[in-house]
């Protein structure tokens, strides 16, 4: 889930550790538990509330007069068989109660609800989301065994494609934090700064799945990946040098989870330029591992290599829950389309193509101020490549990326397809 509560504030704001601060955890649980339950009584199962606030480490900014939480608190209702899901509109109103609720109490949070039934966590596969639900969910109210139904799996079965999509979906969001914030500040913008960490930590979750070495908590991964980083002798075989990007892994490691970062330790533009440069270059070479393409490809041949490798019957799947989306009638008119795009691979490896094309601009972007132009060449590229694009003509790079996001969020988000 997306962290979309970014207010405002620099990064020289109080970070706290998250396990000084139990009581927060447990007020923001407590809270949505009882609304939750008050308004769907005969229906709830558990109320389970997963993400790094589950895993106690989560990120608080200390304010005046309360705390802020930087990311989603991210909860599950689960609902009986037979019950009826609630609707979008509902959701939304609920979460903006406990968010208004929690507010009173000096608590600024943006609360994530999903409904699921049971089967969900019967039918959930091997995947990183799914061993850390397994291993670190909290179950808030209800069934306290209901996590229990996860199949159990090693980390070993998690397959390599998942790392990779994990790195996809932060490049994307760091795409629409750095549209939103911009990049000419003297240093980077709290939401910007806040997914720089994150894009970091997922790197080093990303890296370790095909090392081998994965763990379900930050601090392990950290631990881990100085050891790989201290152990491998040399950097042959590995996307950059493991020594540095450990280092900068540890740093985001202390900033997410329990440090003060004062004035002097801003986080500057070189490490977020620095950030991008890793994750370019462990995309390729995950990329590259996953389509068994030489490392010398270029980028859109090693995509084009992936994107053709994908079977028949799981992009069709993907172009599925795309129509059903956007209604099985009133999508006619994308029909041919999505004929189109279907014979080349699934919505997610569009939209995971036309993000990194965009992700590999940004140092330029940057240099910009946000002002650089976009060929029209290739904005013509991009928007042919996605599912949906909501507008024929796109004047700017922020508005470029939003309809990639745009279609991320609406296409990618609440499938495994």
């Amino acid at each position: 889930m997306a962290m979309d509560n970014q207010a405002s504030g620099s990064l020289s704001a109080s970070f706290v550790a998250s396990n000084e601060l139990a009581g927060l955890r447990t007020a923001v649980g407590k809270k949505t538990a009882e609304l939750c339950a008050r308004d769907y009584t005969r229906s709830l199962r558990a109320v389970v509330l997963t993400g790094s606030l589950a895993r106690d480490e989560a990120t608080w900014v200390r304010e005046a007069g309360g705390w802020r939480l930087l990311g989603d608190a991210e909860f599950f209702l689960v609902l009986e068989p037979g019950a009826r899901l609630p609707s979008r509109p509902a959701l939304s109103r609920l979460q903006g109660e406990i968010q208004r609720t929690l507010e009173r109490d000096q608590i600024v949070a943006h609360v994530q609800l999903a409904p699921v039934y049971t089967r969900y966590f019967t039918n959930l596969r091997p995947h990183i989301f799914a061993y850390e639900l397994r291993a670190s969910g909290l179950v808030v109210w209800g069934d306290a065994s209901i996590l229990a139904l996860i199949p159990g799996f090693a980390p070993a079965d998690i397959p390599l494609e998942d790392a990779w999509r994990l790195l996809a979906n932060r490049m994307i969001e760091h795409l629409e934090a750095v549209a939103e914030a911009g990049t000419s500040a003297a240093s980077v913008p709290e939401g910007l700064g806040y997914r720089t960490v994150k894009l970091y930590l997922d790197m080093a979750t990303s890296l370790l799945v095909f090392a081998g070495s994965y763990a379900p908590t930050y601090r392990e991964r950290q631990r881990r990946l100085g050891v790989l980083a201290d152990t491998a002798g040399t950097d042959a075989g590995w996307p950059f040098p493991l020594g540095p990007f450990s280092q900068h892994v540890n740093h985001s490691t202390d900033l997410k989870l329990n440090g003060e970062w004062e004035e002097s330790t801003e986080l500057g533009w070189e490490v977020w330029r620095q950030g991008l440069q890793f994750a370019r270059l462990l995309w390729r070479w995950e990329l590259a591992r996953l389509a068994n393409v030489p490392q010398r490809a270029t980028d859109g041949e090693l995509m084009q290599s992936w994107m053709h490798r994908q079977p028949l019957a799981d992009r069709l799947r993907g172009w599925m829950f795309v129509c059903r989306a956007c209604g099985w009638l009133r999508s006619w008119r994308w029909w041919l389309r999505w004929t189109r795009l279907a014979a080349g691979g699934s919505p997610r490896y569009w939209v995971y193509s036309s993000a990194y094309d965009l992700f590999r601009q940004l140092p330029e972007v940057a240099k910009a101020e946000g002002r650089r132009e976009i060929a029209p060449a290739l904005v013509r590229e991009l928007l042919s490549s996605l599912p949906v694009p909501r507008h024929s003509e796109v004047g700017s790079w922020p508005e470029l990326v939003d309809e990639v996001a745009w279609n991320y969020h609406s296409f990618l988000e609440s499938t495994r397809a």
